[in-house]
């Protein structure tokens, strides 16, 4: 099963400068509050010139983001090189507006997101000619 919650928060912003300098330092340049800021709705306004006119506009740049993937396979020989598989797959993700990692009261979330389910059977019957 995969890791049911990832969260990501942008707090710094930076602009590639240099993109092959030696030392990763060097190759860009961070943008302080004057440059880039957010606004009430969380959307980034970045001024990448610095002429003080906003070049960009990011919209809610943070992500939140539940998943949980699992597979079961059973297999069966019920006769001499005859085989039963029975292969399942569960899969189920969302979102949520909270991005703050938090993964106890956040496993809940996950668990009443709609879920996908398939279920695959092959059968192979050995005819020993």
């Amino acid at each position: 099963m995969t890791s049911p919650h990832a969260s990501g928060i942008w707090d710094t912003f930076k602009r590639v400068i240099a993109p092959r300098a030696d030392r990763f330092a060097d190759r860009l340049e961070a943008l302080g509050p004057n440059r880039a800021s957010r606004d009430p709705n969380g959307a980034v306004r970045i001024d990448v010139d610095g002429n003080g006119t906003r070049d960009l506009t990011a919209d809610k740049l943070d992500f939140p983001s539940l998943s949980s993937r699992s597979n079961l396979v059973i297999r069966w020989e019920y006769s001499l090189g005859s085989t039963l598989f029975l292969a399942w797959q569960h899969d189920r993700s969302g979102s949520d507006a909270d991005r703050r990692f938090r993964f106890g009261e956040r496993l809940g979330d996950l668990f009443r997101s709609p879920a996908n389910n398939v279920l695959l059977v092959k059968l192979n019957y050995w005819l020993g000619l």
